[in-house]
């Protein structure tokens, strides 16, 4: 018997060469003395992102822009709603639920002091904080569509990796939310590869940003 050949087109993760390879060593030692610095110190944690950030973008420039084409961004607004909707309604929902076992936080205190890497004691620091958020989807959902769609099993690793974000808020009931979102982006990768599973994963951890940010300043 013949495998069925996929057809989807693939965005290959890029070879760096020449310069490019030792600016790359040199934002992954900064990056690794940062967090061994963040377990100490929680102020360096934000930087230690930061530097992520630059390294990603610098890897993954040309496979994001492939990605954010018309064609695709258009798909993936399609796709936008019935994602976000179910997964806001159940967090809300959640958060209003008096099932305890649903409600039990899981912190990895150890790695970020429980504080959350986007939490911060002003609305300056708050709003420069969410900005690199935001940038950080970019780069991170592209290696999240790239590893973690490729089996069933990864999306359960994938939702349960969020528990290491330093978010102190992620509970039981919140990870069975992202195992249904992943399973939906599995989905969408499955038919029309990771073109289009990425973008909505970036309009969808968007959106779930405006959101939070509409509630919080409306209180």
């Amino acid at each position: 018997m013949f495998e069925e050949k996929d057809s989807r087109p693939k965005i290959p993760l890029k070879e760096l060469s020449g310069n490019a390879k030792g600016i790359s060593a040199l934002l992954w030692i900064a990056s690794i003395i940062l967090l061994v610095m963040s377990l100490v110190q929680h102020e360096f944690t934000l930087l230690f992102w930061i530097v992520i950030l630059t390294y990603s973008m610098f890897y993954l420039k040309s496979n994001i822009a492939q990605c954010f084409k018309k064609t695709y961004i258009l798909k993936s607004l399609l796709y936008l709603p019935l994602l976000f909707i179910p997964k806001f309604v159940c967090e809300q929902l959640l958060s209003r639920a008096n099932i305890w076992w649903l409600n039990i936080g899981i912190s990895a205190n150890f790695l970020f002091g429980g504080s959350g890497t986007v939490m911060a004691t002003d609305w300056i620091s708050f709003f420069i904080s969410m900005g690199v958020l935001v940038l950080l989807f970019f780069p991170c959902n592209y290696y999240e569509e790239y590893y973690f769609r490729k089996r069933w099993y990864l999306v359960g690793i994938w939702a349960l990796m969020h528990l290491f974000l330093g978010f102190s808020n992620f509970s039981i009931g919140e990870f069975f939310v992202l195992c249904g979102l992943g399973i939906g982006f599995k989905l969408i990768y499955d038919k029309h590869g990771i073109q289009v599973s990425y973008p909505t994963h970036v309009f969808v951890n968007l959106m779930t940003v405006i959101m939070a940010v509409l509630l919080l300043t409306s209180i």
